[in-house]
């Protein structure tokens, strides 16, 4: 029996410290935990994004919301980017009343088609959010045709008047367009093709 002054024995043996030390050196550092969960949901972001016609929604709502904000957010700007009608020598510019009104009747229409580009762009998000083959389909539909449709019109607008607009609004909507109409459409064959079904 031990007396009142004789030391305790330590609590931790050497073998417990031993196997604290073991496991203070397997814990991974800092770093390689960030970019494993980093890893991780890029892994889960890209299956997501591939899966059945996300990646298409996907390039809908940003092609569309870029449209947005270049047509309805700054439509005066627009203008004098996309077109040359402050720029034009005829004798309808040079009247200053008569080139101001074009000017605002074109911002207006600019503002609307924004309008429209947002609202196909809320078709697609909502689409992403509602998981129905049904859904995908009709409002791919929706999508691959207003795509066709502005390719059609933008195509006969520039060569009918070339002249009125710049090579800047081909490049940024005519690139937008195109890749749009291009997903779009394979994105629509693949979901008939897999239900089967046209509409």
């Amino acid at each position: 029996m031990l007396s009142p002054s004789t030391p305790s024995p330590p609590l931790t043996s050497p073998t417990n410290n031993n196997k604290n030390d073991i496991t203070r050196r397997q814990r991974p550092s800092t770093r390689r935990l960030v970019w494993g969960h980093a890893r991780s949901l890029a892994w889960t972001f890209c299956r997501f994004l591939f899966k059945d016609n996300n990646w298409t929604l996907l390039l809908n709502i940003i092609g569309h919301f870029l449209a947005v904000r270049e047509l309805w957010g700054h439509s005066r700007r627009a203008v004098q980017r996309y077109t040359n009608l402050a720029h034009t020598s005829s004798s309808v510019a040079n009247n200053a009343i008569a080139r101001s009104s074009s000017v605002t009747l074109l911002a207006d229409a600019y503002r609307a088609q924004g309008v429209l580009h947002m609202a196909l762009g809320m078709l697609a998000a909502l689409t992403m959010r509602e998981r129905r083959l049904s859904t995908e389909r009709t409002a791919l539909w929706v999508l691959a045709l207003s795509a066709w449709g502005q390719t059609l019109v933008q195509t006969q607008a520039y060569l009918q008047s070339p002249a009125l607009y710049t090579l800047r609004a081909l490049q940024h909507f005519g690139s937008i367009n195109s890749i749009l109409t291009l997903v779009t459409t394979i994105a629509l064959r693949n979901t008939i093709r897999r239900t089967g079904r046209w509409c």
